[in-house]
């Protein structure tokens, strides 16, 4: 085994490009138009919920919400006389007031599972025809990615076998309609459940696929599961993995922390530090931030948890160990986890200066009494301490 994964590492140390330039963004953007119609006079600015999104932030009338929420109860189980209600319900509803882009993707999911994707299509359709059309602009949608990835969620947990088919039209739609971009929570989805089903190749292709559709952003997490999926079947994918994800992502930041974190994943440090010596490549603080945020979208601490393992090895600063201590801390406290946030207070005691992971233990206790852990004796001493 070790032998095959050597080979498979020197055939891919030189694969990596250097950096290119960036991709030329389109600075002629058309402002959307301001399509908002007057809602109920008697609706105050206090019943107005607003919602950030980047740097814009629209409204959602609290009438036109609980009309929606009105709607849309019970539809997990609607009959398909009920969903065609539904619609009828909602055009009235766009018919008196303003309703934002969430509202017509979710109700668009809704009627997919239980008309059809034929008939789900109408609804974005009429909503993009009435709300922008050819004017629209997905930086300006009143939609969030996690309500997407709640559309596509219930379509994957509600159409059986023919999921993937429906939700991938379904979120290639999206983007048509200018309701969204491809991002990276969204589209982990669709890469996950091809990896679930062992189907590497084709994971590999529509990786190649959807990161050439249109503009996005970081793809880390998907090219992560991909790439350490194809490390894991053979040297022939792991290779066409690594060039395809290398031809998707600009970033030679991004490309090399990327595939390091599947080396760090399988615990090949020798082979990961050997790999940045012919690269030319040091760690510095913005790789070790890089390889935080991925694993924390990831939720694999195996990553950091390996990268400390041989922290000497790739003489990482006690800035850059505070940085990846308190990613795993973040980790194991959103997960309700003792043990690993133990284990994690453990590592950093026994730091020799522990003025420099002050940030940490204050994060460490922070999440000792959000999950109503009892805080360890010795924690309790250094939390009064950097209290004060």
């Amino acid at each position: 085994m070790m032998t095959r994964n050597l080979v498979k590492f020197n055939r891919i140390s030189g694969i990596l490009s250097p950096s290119r330039s960036a991709v030329s963004m389109d600075m002629h953007r058309i402002p959307v138009q301001n399509f908002q119609k007057a809602v109920s006079s008697q609706t105050s600015s206090n019943e107005m919920t607003c919602v950030r999104w980047k740097k814009h932030c629209w409204t959602v009338d609290s009438v036109v919400k609980d009309a929606f929420n009105e709607i849309m109860k019970g539809s997990r189980s609607f009959t398909r006389a009920e969903a065609q209600r539904a619609i009828n319900h909602f055009n009235d509803l766009k018919m008196k007031a303003k309703v934002p882009d969430f509202m017509a993707v979710k109700m668009a999911s809704v009627v997919t599972i239980h008309l059809g994707w034929e008939e789900g299509e109408k609804v974005l359709e009429m909503h993009y025809m009435t709300h922008g059309a050819e004017l629209r602009f997905a930086g300006e949608a009143s939609l969030m990615d996690e309500q997407v990835e709640g559309a596509i969620r219930r379509i994957f947990d509600n159409m059986g076998v023919d999921a993937y088919k429906i939700a991938r039209h379904f979120y290639c739609r999206l983007i048509d309609l200018r309701f969204c971009k491809v991002k990276d929570g969204v589209f982990r989805i669709f890469m996950q459940d091809l990896l679930n089903k062992n189907q590497v190749k084709k994971a590999i292709e529509e990786f190649d696929y959807f990161s050439h559709y249109g503009k996005h952003g970081s793809l880390s997490s998907a090219a992560f599961f991909v790439l350490w999926a194809a490390f894991k079947k053979n040297d022939k994918l792991f290779q066409e993995a690594v060039e395809t994800i290398n031809g998707s992502i600009e970033s030679r930041l991004q490309q090399i922390c990327i595939l390091g974190s599947v080396f760090l994943m399988e615990e090949f440090h020798i082979q990961f530090v050997d790999f940045l010596r012919k690269q030319n490549y040091n760690i510095s603080t913005e790789d070790v931030e890089f390889i935080c945020s991925l694993t924390r979208k990831c939720k694999k601490p195996a990553i950091l948890e390996s990268f400390m393992n041989a922290h000497e090895l790739f003489k990482l600063t006690d800035k850059s160990r505070a940085r990846i201590y308190g990613s795993l801390v973040e980790i194991h406290g959103k997960a309700n986890n003792l043990t690993g946030l133990l284990k994690v207070w453990e590592q950093v005691v026994a730091e020799k200066n522990l003025n420099n992971f002050r940030v940490v233990i204050l994060k460490l206790g922070h999440f000792y009494k959000c999950n109503n852990f009892s805080v360890p004796t010795d924690m309790q001493y250094y939390l009064k301490q950097y209290r004060e």
